[in-house]
């Protein structure tokens, strides 16, 4: 059976804590609005601090959102035999199945649409990840 199709919606972004990956905590959101053909993304910046989040884990998190960007520019995700655009569902549940290791996707979850996707997805970002403030 096919999944239904999510026009608007988000994906949480994770990292393992644990070697068992059972011990994780988000670290970011994608967000997409296939009518708007708008996706975004707000990753834990450099100055943010999560607990259990270390420099190792922070190299982790930019390898794979260059990964990312590198799969949406291209239109591309490993083994989909054709182009996903970034602005759909596919395109982050092929990511979330290739995801699922140190870092990791939660499948694509509907959501409301956005009136201004640029500014409310920082909204979204403050709503699931647990951010202590400013590292320093």
């Amino acid at each position: 059976m096919r999944p239904k199709e999510i026009l608007h919606g988000y994906s949480i972004v994770r990292v393992t804590l644990d070697d068992h990956r059972y011990d994780t905590v988000p670290v970011g959101v994608v967000a997409w609005d296939t009518r708007k053909t708008w996706y975004g993304w707000r990753w834990l910046e450099q100055n943010e601090r999560v607990r259990g989040v270390d420099a190792t884990t922070r190299t982790l998190m930019q390898i794979a959102r260059n990964q990312i960007r590198r799969w949406a520019d291209a239109r591309r995700v490993p083994y989909e035999p054709t182009p996903v655009e970034p602005t759909n569902a596919a395109f982050w549940r092929a990511v979330s199945e290739i995801l699922t290791t140190g870092v990791r996707l939660d499948l694509p979850k509907p959501m409301d649409p956005m009136d201004e996707p640029e500014a409310e997805i920082e909204f979204l970002f403050e709503a699931v990840c647990p951010v202590d403030g400013p590292c320093g």
